[in-house]
């Protein structure tokens, strides 16, 4: 019986950096470490260039014609006070059809 499982191809590792500049928020994080809570204005921020990485991440994984990306993960790192950038990696593949 012949094996009708789909095979696929590496095709590339693909990451999408997004920088953050946060001068204001920082700002607003001091007052809210003084009173409590949640610092919503940065944690808009961080929820946008999430999502901004992740679209580069589909768009640059279109650009390689690859069906789908897999082990997608988000790493942050911050490079300079009031700047950080958010990491999106994940392994690009495609399907390949047997003619």
């Amino acid at each position: 019986m012949a094996d009708c499982r789909p095979r696929w191809r590496k095709e590339n590792l693909i990451y999408c950096p997004v920088l953050i500049d946060h001068y204001i928020s920082d700002f607003g994080a001091g007052l809210k470490n003084i009173v409590g809570g949640e610092v919503v204005a940065y944690t808009q921020l961080i929820a946008d260039a999430r999502e901004q990485a992740l679209q580069r991440l589909k768009e640059d994984a279109a650009k390689l014609e690859a069906d789908m990306i897999v082990g997608v993960r988000f790493t942050s790192t911050t490079i300079d006070t009031g700047i950080s950038e958010i990491l999106a990696y994940g392994t690009a593949l495609k399907r390949i059809v047997d003619e």
